[in-house]
């Protein structure tokens, strides 16, 4: 598939400086290996959301601390080390309303409290909930209905529009804002085609924008009557100057904070955007798309630098892997998940010239994948997956760790690692060949890991 256009505006003044590349190499040397997979047993119906907390200060024998958000109206906490997986709290909105379902979750920045960590989650049902996760008390809620403040002794309505639960407005995009110690906290907040930022201490809105359409293109046929442009996912880019934004027109699009304005759309695909992602540099901007391509911007030229068919089924998501290597020379790792059941890994330095894919991590039978998260601990890398198919296959709906290992960290940290590494590439071989398939614990997965 080719791009349409590449970009509809001038370039936005927002796109960081880079270096000369002249000693970049063409291509990556990482590989990853999964080691085992593990089930998070507790959610009874479909996992909508994962999240690992943001800079935590993890500790060798307690682990990370991992939140998911489900269509069981709940949020839960696992404590995730390499030994064991463990729920240590779950989390409602303490409504009586048994479906709101809980659509997305985020850790707080550890900027935002030097005595508390919190968690927040956007509901189907137009709400936003800030916990403090180490108590499990509710701080704080916002909703995108506005209640009218009735006579004393009446109990307040909402607003005319929204006193039907269809016609709530589904928060798609909940996130907290990046670090700062000049600004008071802020949290994302996206439904339909209108994006907000909230002050987490306040729990008000304190700007709000509507997302407008590159192009006559709507979706959601006779459910979107008022063609809105909705918006699927969201990030902040450039230090935070910046949020990229994932629309159903198939455009991302950027504004500048700091203007207060749209300033770029790229355009690349055919149908709705789901996810989008920047590198931990700036160098690449990611999306992916109903149709399961995936195309990769280069942000000196906002141009598309490649597209790709990723996936069979709509690609839900997509994420670039943090720069374990340390090193500036080494390309980024895009991860990618999909209602076809799987994770897949790209090297984003050989899409330009030739579509490679570099891992296939983990499929999963009958398992549509609607989110991952990916984590650094001190034994290797950790990738939740969170989905399900909503269909009636138990009490119990499983969330996923897969452990991974960084190819690129043992090479960087040992010299001597690619003996062991190739021991332990003719060792997975084995168990596959002994088993039939996949390594890994949990079974009921299908598919099983793919050895390098």
């Amino acid at each position: 598939m080719e791009p349409r256009n590449g970009t509809n505006t001038d370039t936005p003044p927002i796109a960081p400086a880079r270096s000369g590349e002249s000693g970049r190499t063409r291509g990556s040397s990482r590989r990853l290996v999964s080691r085992r997979r593990r089930r998070l047993l507790g959610h009874a119906t479909r996992i909508f959301d994962a999240s690992f907390e943001k800079n935590s200060p993890e500790k060798k024998d307690e682990g990370i601390r991992l939140a998911t958000a489900s269509e069981d109206a709940s949020i839960r906490v696992w404590n995730v080390t390499s030994a064991s997986q463990r729920c240590v709290r779950t989390l409602r909105s303490g409504e009586k309303q048994s479906d709101e379902e809980m659509l997305r979750c985020s850790w707080s920045p550890s900027s935002v409290s030097s005595d508390k960590t919190l968690l927040a989650a956007g509901s189907s049902l137009g709400c936003v909930f800030v916990w403090n996760v180490d108590t499990g008390e509710t701080l704080g809620r916002w909703s995108a209905a506005p209640v009218v403040v009735a006579a004393p002794g009446i109990t307040p309505v909402a607003a005319e529009g929204r006193d039907d639960d269809d016609d709530k407005e589904q928060i798609y995009i909940c996130c907290f804002g990046p670090e700062s110690s000049l600004s008071p906290p802020t949290l994302l907040v996206g439904g339909e085609d209108t994006l907000r930022e909230v002050d987490v201490g306040s729990m008000r809105t304190r700007c709000e924008w509507t997302c407008k359409a590159s192009a006559d293109v709507t979706h959601g046929g006779p459910r979107n009557p008022d063609k809105k442009n909705y918006v699927f996912d969201a990030c902040y880019a450039f230090d935070g100057t910046a949020i990229a934004v994932a629309a159903a027109d198939g455009a991302v699009h950027l504004r500048d904070l700091r203007a207060k304005r749209q300033v770029a759309s790229l355009l690349g695909h055919r149908t709705f955007v789901a996810g989008c992602a920047v590198d931990p540099l700036g160098r690449y901007v990611a999306s992916c798309a109903g149709d399961g391509t995936v195309c990769v911007w280069d942000c000196r030229k906002w141009s598309v630098r490649s597209t790709f068919k990723a996936h069979d089924r709509p690609a839900y998501g997509c994420s670039f892997l943090p720069n374990v290597a340390r090193s500036a020379e080494e390309e980024p790792l895009l991860l990618t998940w999909s209602a076809d059941g799987s994770v897949r890994f790209w090297d984003a330095s050989l899409v330009e010239d030739s579509t490679v894919q570099l891992r296939a991590v983990e499929t999963f039978k009958d398992y549509p994948i609607y989110s991952c998260a990916i984590a650094e601990t001190h034994d290797g890398l950790h990738l939740a997956c969170g989905g399900g198919s909503g269909k009636p296959s138990g009490p119990i709906n499983p969330g996923w760790v897969c452990d991974l290992v960084d190819t690129a960290v043992v090479a960087h940290t040992d010299g001597g690692a690619a003996s062991r590494l190739e021991r332990r590439r003719r060792l997975v071989r084995a168990r596959q060949a002994s088993s039939g398939g996949g390594t890994g614990e949990g079974g009921g997965g299908g598919g099983g890991a793919v050895a390098v």
